[in-house]
């Protein structure tokens, strides 16, 4: 054989020991396969396992709470708090049994196996080490909810008049030296925020400040614990007239309106927007604000000779600098016409591009936000961001046009309340709102918001894609969707007015309730300025109602459908066989049915459109000096006018105009 490979004995047997290492790593290599596979299938079916049990443990708490809510014979009306820690607590203790069985993984280094130690050898004599298998991530579960300390009682601290402890410098604080900022939930936390801490006699921490810690770890917890409690502030806002009313409140109904703010915080915030300290202790959307603030705060030092100049400034010590500060913030909010104690700061911007702005230059439309919230803003103003009534910004001085939009479309929803609480009687116009106080104002809000949902003339709000929630949960953006949606799929009697289908869709293209000028061949389409309608005197209420009142049309009359012509006469002669007066006039409480109160706003839509083409396009002065042309004259100017309004080239959502 050596003679007819013509090979050396060494080298045959080199060969051959080369073979046996190569057959060995294959069969060490399926030995790993196996117990990978193996593995891989028991963690599988242990996570498999472990879903289910959490998907069903998840939703304990709440069915329970659900079930007893449910019971016929129970006069509980809501869930105790202890109940309620108690149902968590077996939740946590239920998924925390739920410890995985442990996984027999064969020993690599088993002496029974066929593959022998020499074969774990690398090359370079040493062991090979097998990397242990990754443990999979499981669901994060959050933290159970903590009772409250057992040093929390009814009772609220009294501030002092002054800082009452003394530190061993001789200066006076709000908290005693060497004192720590406690790190507790949230819930617990918004109790010393607007309560005061009763073991240690601390008042309220939303009064705290810097200075009054001495440790840096302290300062910046603070201000993120004051970025967390803003937030929550805010969604509290929405059960409470204002803040100063928390703590006069029992600590039962103290905890509920928490427990509320924050689930509505956790249903109109994303993950991105979720309070963090790096993010929410400063905002961008203020940091211009918080310059022009600065600004006229250090314009109020000099002038009142506090300092000598800007520069000086960097000069001073902390304590003096602080000393600097109270001084001429005390003449800012005391004394300044832009300041205003506990209230909305309104500067004057003079760095902004060098022009007059009304919103902060990062500023953008709150998006997230209740409808309560919203028709704050819009009446009273975002006092955190010190921006004036939203309904009076004007859109020319905002920058984005996201942000425009937004407000056409909150002037959308705020529109449909107002015209409900005219309706109702609960206010005059949308300017008797904006007169009103802050508590008179939300409690126009709270009265009709459920109105809006329960009789609009539109129909079902429910119907137009609304979750199963309840209505104080719903952001603002998709209620209007949902107006939107009942407004799209409702019968509109425009099209019986004579209207072609396309005028029909001319406030749907333009988004949100337009007004057309038409100024030599030329269209634009503006937001709609809302004019309010007059309340009529009694004597022009010739109609008693049989609920007493008096109103402009009889209680069993229908607005009539009538072709967009004859519809033009009665909007400024009325109808003189039912004697009622000219229906530019009516108000929806004086017609009775739904249908008759949405065909009236229908209408009106079309009649605003048209009066302004006139006005715009003939030499009559006003809407009422059309009230006081002949009918003939009238129906002259309704065809110059409706002519303007349905040629393809002026809108151009039309495609086949039609006559009327």
């Amino acid at each position: 054989m050596l003679e007819r490979t013509g090979l050396s004995p060494q080298v045959l047997l080199m060969t051959d020991m080369l073979q046996g290492i190569e057959d060995k790593l294959e069969l060490l290599a399926d030995a790993q396969d196996a117990r990978l596979r193996k593995l891989e299938d028991a963690l599988a079916d242990w996570n498999d396992r472990v879903d289910a049990i959490e998907a069903k443990v998840r939703g304990l708490p709440e069915r329970i709470c659900r079930a007893m809510l449910h019971r016929r014979d129970s006069s509980v009306g809501y869930i105790p708090e202890d109940v309620e820690i108690a149902i968590h607590g077996l939740a946590e203790a239920v998924q925390a049994s739920l410890n995985p069985t442990p996984v027999a993984v064969p020993n690599t280094y088993d002496t029974t196996s066929s593959i022998s130690d020499t074969d774990m050898l690398d090359n370079n004599g040493s062991d090979v080490e097998e990397a242990p298998p990754k443990r999979p991530k499981l669901w994060r579960r959050p933290p159970a909810v903590q009772p409250l300390p057992s040093t929390i009682t009814d009772a609220v601290v009294v501030e002092a008049s002054h800082r009452q402890f003394q530190w061993p410098n001789g200066a006076w604080r709000r908290v005693p030296p060497k004192w720590a900022l406690p790190k507790e939930q949230c819930r617990t936390m918004w109790v010393y925020w607007h309560r005061g801490d009763t073991a240690t006699q601390i008042g309220r921490y939303r009064f705290l400040s810097g200075d009054d810690m001495q440790r840096k770890a302290d300062k910046n917890g603070l201000s993120t614990l004051r970025s967390v409690m803003m937030k929550i502030d805010d969604a509290a806002l929405s059960l409470v007239p204002y803040l100063d009313r928390l703590p006069k409140l029992s600590l039962r109904d103290f905890l509920a309106v928490f427990d509320h703010s924050f689930r509505v915080l956790q249903k109109t915030h994303t993950r991105v927007d979720t309070p963090r300290a790096r993010r929410l202790a400063f905002p961008i959307c203020l940091m211009n604000f918080t310059r022009l603030v600065m600004e006229e705060i250090t314009r109020m030092a000099m002038i009142n000779s506090l300092i000598p100049s800007e520069d000086a400034l960097n000069d001073l010590s902390d304590l003096d600098l602080v000393a600097i500060f109270d001084g001429a913030y005390f003449i800012f909010v005391h004394r300044h016409p832009s300041g205003h104690f506990m209230g909305r700061l309104r500067l004057k911007q003079t760095k902004y591009e060098s022009l007059a702005h009304e919103t902060p230059q990062a500023w953008r439309f709150p998006k997230q936000t209740t409808c309560r919230l919203l028709w704050e803003y819009w009446f009273l103003g975002d006092g955190f961001s010190g921006i004036r009534p939203f309904g009076l910004i004007d859109t020319a001085g905002v920058d984005f046009a996201d942000t425009t939009a937004e407000l056409r479309l909150a002037k959308f929803l705020v529109d449909n309340l107002i015209d409900l609480a005219i309706d109702k009687q609960l206010v005059a116009s949308e300017d008797a709102v904006h007169a009103m106080n802050r508590c008179d104002c939300m409690e126009v809000f709270d009265h009709v918001y459920p109105i809006l949902f329960e009789d609009h003339p539109w129909g079902n709000l429910k119907s137009g894609g609304l979750t199963d929630m309840p209505m104080e949960l719903y952001l603002w953006t998709d209620v209007c969707e949902a107006l939107r949606h009942v407004r799209t799929s409702t019968t509109s009697t425009v099209e019986i007015l004579g209207v072609p289908a396309q005028l029909a869709n001319i406030e749907r293209a333009t988004d949100l309730s337009p007004s057309i000028h038409s100024i030599e061949g030329h269209s634009k389409f503006i937001p709609s300025t809302r004019k309010a309608i007059p309340t009529p005197d009694e004597a022009n209420c010739p109609f008693l109602w049989s609920d007493g009142s008096r109103r402009q049309a009889p209680e069993d009359w229908s607005f009539p459908n009538l072709v967009c012509r004859d519809a033009w006469v009665g909007w400024f002669h009325g109808d003189l066989a039912n004697q009622i007066g000219p229906y530019r006039l009516l108000r929806p409480l004086d017609v009775h049915t739904r249908d008759s109160k949405m065909a009236l706003n229908n209408t009106r839509a079309i009649m605003d459109a048209l009066i302004q083409i006139a006005l715009a396009r003939s030499p009559v002065p006003s809407e009422d000096a059309l009230g006081n042309v002949m009918p003939d004259k009238v129906l002259r100017v309704f065809d110059a006018a409706y002519y303007i309004l349905a040629r393809p080239s002026v809108v151009h959502v039309i495609k086949d105009a039609t006559s009327p």
